[in-house]
């Protein structure tokens, strides 16, 4: 490390504390809203938390397997027949 400049030095030394202090941040920040979301856990009870936060995902597995929507397989094949015809006069 001593072969290098010092201004590639002093790079790499705020490098490692940029990185450091990037990792400070979003570890407080992560950790602020995990104890923010505990808080609302407890105020409102973890049934109707976990329903109110699961219920899009839920909603959207469900609608995976309705019967009339066609599969991304289906609709490739399709736009693929559509170019393989060329466009119809």
């Amino acid at each position: 490390m001593r072969d290098l400049p010092g201004g590639a030095r002093w790079l790499g030394a705020s490098a490692r504390v940029g990185a450091a202090r990037a990792g400070q941040l979003v570890a407080a920040s992560l950790l602020e809203h995990y104890g923010g979301a505990l808080g609302e856990m407890r105020q409102v009870g973890y049934v109707a938390f976990a329903r109110r936060q699961l219920a899009p995902y839920v909603t959207a597995a469900v609608a995976q397997f309705r019967s009339g929507r066609s599969t991304l397989t289906q609709r490739a094949l399709a736009k693929l027949r559509s170019i393989v015809s060329g466009p119809r006069k």
